[in-house]
């Protein structure tokens, strides 16, 4: 059933080196699911070729989270978080400040221990003492709501008569890769 094949997709990535496993675990899909969906031509070699250089190799002073933060702060936020927020915020004649971002904010967030950035699973735990003073419980232990979207019950849903049109219009095939 669905639990078996998140179960197996999890052990697939869990498997992968890294930063394969960290961006396959990040990533809308990856290996057999790009398989299933993308002919050779469309999927290429390695679907996260063009962004490994900005996740760098724990070792010596890098510890494995300092990697990960360092490639989602390349990758990750200028690419999509912040992308996101720019389009949303102009679609409703919004102006957005994301404080968080300042530079002595990232540098001083960036020099502290691991220890202060995650506890007991969670991670910001420092930015959440802070805001322990200043915010409500109820807004501090909400769970995390992102950008996403119900794709696949559109595709599967209202919008699989339009998909199956464009995927299978000729024109559609000879734009390749």
């Amino acid at each position: 059933g669905r639990l078996g094949q998140r179960l197996r997709g999890i052990a697939e990535r869990a498997a992968l080196p890294w930063p394969q496993g960290y961006l396959a675990t990040v990533a809308l899909a990856h290996g057999r699911e790009l398989d299933r969906l993308l002919t050779p031509d469309w999927r290429g070699p390695d679907p996260f070729a063009p962004i490994l250089a900005h996740f760098p190799t724990p070792g010596g002073p890098r510890t494995l989270l300092e990697c990960m933060t360092a490639g989602d702060i390349a990758t990750y936020l200028p690419d999509d978080v912040l992308v996101k927020v720019d389009r949303m915020t102009m679609a409703a004649s919004i102006e957005a400040r994301a404080p968080l971002l300042d530079h002595r904010v990232a540098d001083l967030a960036a020099s502290m221990p691991a220890r202060l950035k995650v506890r007991g699973g969670r991670g910001k735990w420092v930015l959440r003492e802070v805001a322990r003073r200043l915010l409500p419980a109820e807004v501090l232990e909400a769970p995390k709501r992102g950008f996403a979207i119900p794709l696949s019950d559109w595709l599967r849903g209202p919008l699989a008569e339009q998909a199956a049109d464009l995927l299978g219009s000729a024109r559609f095939r000879e734009r390749g890769p």
